[in-house]
């Protein structure tokens, strides 16, 4: 029964107003429009750290950096620093800007150390986006000690 009352909850939480929609996201990784153009299946896209940095993004823009606290009965997601919006690069024409997003989030406007819960989210699944649309999904993987997404679909023209 308390399993029941739980996902209730949850879901009156979710609900409720007031709430923004943020996206869970690796730190960005940007990669030539061509090599993007020609990405397959199979393809790995390095990430640029060997521990994953984790950051929470709304409107294609970074608002938050984030670090991932395990217990031993769930994962949470605090906050660690906000991102000023007026700092970020501009885009730029010869190299695309990759979101590795893990999952959604809804939660009041973040605030820094606030706890955000994702215990029912699967971190190893993760969907390549840029400028709003997805490009790609896969799974993590570790090659050479270094953090990668290896390419399960593509959806970019032609290719799958």
């Amino acid at each position: 029964m308390s399993g029941t009352q739980a996902l209730r909850l949850r879901e009156l939480v979710r609900q409720r107003k007031g709430l923004l929609s943020y996206t869970l996201s690796l730190s960005p990784v940007e990669v030539k429009r061509g090599a993007l153009k020609r990405v397959a299946k199979g393809d790995l896209i390095l990430l640029k750290t060997k521990v994953p940095s984790l950051c929470l993004c709304r409107d294609g823009k970074v608002a938050a950096s984030c670090e991932l606290l395990i217990e031993a009965d769930r994962k949470r997601v605090r906050v660690t620093a906000l991102t000023e919006r007026s700092k970020q690069k501009p885009e730029s024409k010869k190299y695309e800007v990759l979101f590795p997003q893990i999952t959604e989030v809804e939660t009041p406007e973040v605030a820094v150390d606030d706890l955000i819960d994702i215990s029912d989210v699967d971190m190893s699944k993760i969907s390549l986006t840029s400028r709003g649309r997805e490009v790609a999904s896969g799974h993590l993987v570790v090659v050479e000690k270094r953090i990668a997404v290896m390419i399960d679909r593509c959806n970019v023209k032609g290719k799958r």
